[in-house]
């Protein structure tokens, strides 16, 4: 670790989220307005001599001439002697966490992953757990408009609920390894009441697989079963398909809720599974992952109604 989380770090990373915000289309006028006032509180806070316009429109005119004010200042604030080392890269860590959650949902490529790691790894952290991002992108939920020529859509609440539950991992990395929590505790109380049904939907679906596995599942089961049949296509071995699949459903779904939120593959194992969850079996109109994906949750759903 290179330093200690301060206040100035806390209002540094509350600050990269809301700035990342900015730049989303507003819901109405009132929604910029809050994100506006939080960030007016924030760069007051930093000491950043900034004025953000009324209207979203005018914001996004001014938006590349305040945004390098951002930084610019925790720069200065790293290089002193004795400064805060760690605001800087946690600002840009949890903007990007929002930006990178946002493009998976949608599958679409970006550096903003790589510069998540080189941001955990400023911070004294390990460069996987870029991971936790990656699988928690999975769970944001795509809609499809209905008007004729629409894409998907996500909710904004599902990618900030993503980006934060990564944060709070990251912060709780912090909180184990610091001997006095203080600011640490506090940020952490307040994130994780935002995000506790989303990390909670997560750990009820993992169990639940475990739980069909184990029961024998008769649908659970044959997809399994087509998942290591295309693995062996892919010149896997029957053990290796196993241990892939049905012997480690936790780590299965794991890496099940990261294919789904576009995540690369990580190694060589990876790449394969990723290919059997790719594979489309004849008459079927959607993918082994997705149908793997949806029959985990219709499950859930239908024990807890």
């Amino acid at each position: 670790m290179i330093g200690s989380l301060t206040e100035l770090s806390i209002d540094a990373g509350l600050l990269g989220m809301t700035w990342e915000q900015l730049a989303w289309p507003p819901d109405d006028p009132e929604s910029y307005s809050r994100l506006r006032d939080q960030a007016q509180e924030l760069f007051a806070r930093l000491e950043i001599e900034a004025e953000l316009p009324g209207t979203h429109e005018q914001y996004l005119e001014v938006r590349a001439q305040i945004g390098p004010l951002i930084p610019a200042r925790l720069s200065d604030e790293r290089g002193r002697i004795l400064g805060d080392t760690v605001a800087l890269p946690f600002y840009f860590l949890n903007g990007l966490a929002l930006r990178a959650a946002l493009h998976a949902a949608f599958h679409e490529a970006g550096l903003e992953l790589e510069f998540v790691e080189d941001c955990l790894e400023d911070l004294g952290l390990d460069r996987e757990l870029s991971r936790v991002l990656e699988r928690e992108a999975g769970f944001i939920v795509l809609l499809v408009e209905e008007e004729e020529g629409e894409g998907p859509t996500v909710r904004k609440g599902d990618v900030i609920r993503a980006g934060g539950s990564f944060v709070v991992r990251v912060l709780e990395e912090f909180a184990r390894k610091e001997k006095g929590l203080g600011d640490i505790q506090q940020a952490l109380g307040a994130l994780q009441d935002e995000v506790r049904d989303f990390r909670e939907e997560y750990r009820a679906t993992s169990q639940r697989l475990e739980t069909l596995i184990a029961e024998g599942d008769s649908e659970i089961v044959a997809l399994l079963g087509e998942v290591k049949a295309a693995l062996r296509a892919e010149g896997v071995d029957a053990e290796t398909a196993e241990t892939l699949t049905a012997a480690d459903p936790k780590t299965f779904w794991e890496r099940v809720v990261r294919w789904v939120g576009g995540a690369p593959a990580r190694d060589a194992a990876e790449a394969a599974l990723w290919a059997a969850l790719d594979f489309v079996p004849g008459g079927a109109p959607v993918k082994l992952g997705i149908k793997i994906a949806g029959a985990v949750r219709k499950s859930l759903k239908a024990g807890a109604g």
